[in-house]
């Protein structure tokens, strides 16, 4: 089923309500002026105050995609769509859970 496609102007949360951006590289297809995210797009997490019991900071600072578009591809990487999945990832590389897509752009959708 279609979804819209993610930019980089979506709205991205962390498993603790941190925002989340994707910083597409490259910038091979816009999308009203904004970059389309794909699957290898490094997104990075600011302002996670997740702590550990003991309490030992563990906040979020990375989102690692694992799924996205199945038919649409731009620069040979999927595009990341509303229904993507990702979990979001402490500095250690310790999953803390899924990252959730709140909004994205409308005009364009993909599956």
């Amino acid at each position: 089923m279609p979804a819209p496609v993610i930019t980089q102007a979506a709205s991205i949360l962390c498993p603790h309500a941190a925002p989340a951006m994707p910083m597409p590289a490259g910038g091979q297809v816009l999308i009203s002026g904004q970059p389309a995210a794909v699957l290898s797009t490094p997104t990075t997490v600011a302002g996670c105050l997740f702590t550990l019991p003991g309490p030992v900071p563990s906040p979020c600072v990375t989102v690692t995609w694992i799924t996205g578009a199945t038919r649409v591809l731009a620069g040979g990487q999927p595009l990341l769509i509303m229904t993507a999945t990702g979990i979001a990832n402490s500095a250690a590389q310790a999953p803390q859970g899924p990252a959730s897509i709140i909004s994205a752009q409308m005009r364009v959708l993909a599956s």
